[in-house]
């Protein structure tokens, strides 16, 4: 049974504002827009699949369609860590189903765009800097930074449309 999943007959709000998952990797914050999701899993048994890169976990069956399995701190290059990763955040590029692994999604958030910025400069000019849309300074309760991941750019180093 998915713990979230996007209810197709809800229509789109026109709003400045956008809804953003929060979750985490490796103890850190991300965040996705909420419209790039399908869902949210636990990870389904996955088959490993030879000579892919080190990030693709393999596939696994979710509902008769096959998911490529993604561990998303690895391909970010995040350091290692005992961290396990229960979930994942399903997403469809094209005709293809991509589950990303995370350790926990924490909240949905509401971001208004003034809470949102670009990548800084000096961190555009890395080459792993394809995978960041910008950075999220969220003012709820304490501020707190999240990195928002740009996810088109992520699906399309393992071959996916970069179109959303």
């Amino acid at each position: 049974m998915p713990v979230f999943q996007k209810d197709p007959s809800s229509p789109a709000e026109p709003q400045a504002a956008a809804q953003f998952l929060v979750f985490t990797l490796r103890g850190e914050e991300y965040a996705l827009p909420l419209t790039d999701i399908r869902e949210i899993v636990a990870v389904p048994e996955t088959t490993p699949v030879p000579n892919m890169p080190p990030a693709v976990r393999g596939v696994a069956n979710l509902r008769g369609r096959v998911v490529t399995v993604i561990d998303l701190a690895a391909h970010l290059a995040l350091p290692a860590s005992e961290e396990t990763q229960p979930l994942i955040i399903v997403a469809e590029k094209g005709n293809e189903l991509f589950g990303l692994l995370a350790h926990e999604a924490r909240e949905v958030l509401r971001i208004e765009p003034s809470e949102q910025q670009e990548t800084p400069e000096t961190l555009r000019s890395h080459p792993g800097a394809h995978a960041l849309k910008g950075v999220i300074v969220h003012k709820g309760a304490t501020e707190r930074l999240i990195l928002s991941l740009d996810l088109p750019h992520i699906l399309g180093a393992f071959g996916a449309a970069h179109s959303s």
